[in-house]
């Protein structure tokens, strides 16, 4: 029910936003996600490694220009996030985590006008978990380990980033890069011990097409 009521919640802002200002650019953005999984484990001195996994995000984008200088956006995406954590002496185990994604976005311009116009943004994202398997690189095989069940339904995220947005003759390019900090936990209490900590972090490199 918590999850209804966020993403209810989340349209409502954005019919909101409708009637204060005019939707400028609307389109399909795609995303090259460089995840990964930041575990922080008390006590704990035997050695692992958190490395970056390939992924993707792809969906649509709208966003709202209220004024030359400043803006809101809005999107949702199909993202992929998770990670790779490995021992020295193996490949580890990759977690691949598909989650419906709505981030909500602040973009202020520092170019304003002109064919390529520069911005920086910030905001917050809401997520919600589809999938969640595990990986085993080392035996090339997924592990039947009922993984999902072991975590939570929900994360949030704050977003940092910039870009590039060309105006060109017949349509708007955006070209974006941000990163991603979650802010909850991925594992359900019971499976963390006390102080253990295990996060999505994700850098994103996007394009996005208007209509």
């Amino acid at each position: 029910m918590k999850c209804c009521r966020r993403i209810f919640t989340f349209f409502i802002i954005l019919g909101f936003i409708w009637t204060l200002g005019e939707a400028n650019d609307y389109g399909i953005k795609m995303y090259y996600n460089f995840a990964k999984n930041s575990w922080t484990k008390p006590n704990n001195n035997s050695p692992f490694q958190e490395n970056y996994a390939s992924k993707y995000a792809v969906g649509a984008y709208i966003e709202f220009r209220f004024v030359p200088f400043f803006s809101l956006s809005a999107e949702g995406l199909l993202s992929k996030k998770g990670g790779i954590i490995s021992s020295p002496a193996k490949k580890g185990i990759e977690y691949r985590l598909s989650y419906l994604s709505l981030p909500l976005l602040v973009k202020i311009y520092v170019i304003p006008v002109g064919p390529a116009q520069l911005f920086i943004s910030g905001g917050l994202e809401y997520s919600y978990l589809l999938e969640g398997k595990t990986y085993d690189l080392d035996l090339e095989e997924e592990l039947n380990d009922n993984f999902k069940e072991k975590l939570e339904r929900t994360d949030t995220s704050y977003l940092l980033g910039g870009g590039l947005r060309f105006n060109l003759a017949v349509t708007r390019i955006v070209l974006e890069g941000r990163y991603s900090i979650g802010q909850k936990n991925l594992f359900l209490p019971e499976y963390l011990e006390e102080g253990e900590f295990f996060k999505n972090r994700v850098f994103s490199f996007g394009i996005g097409f208007t209509f």
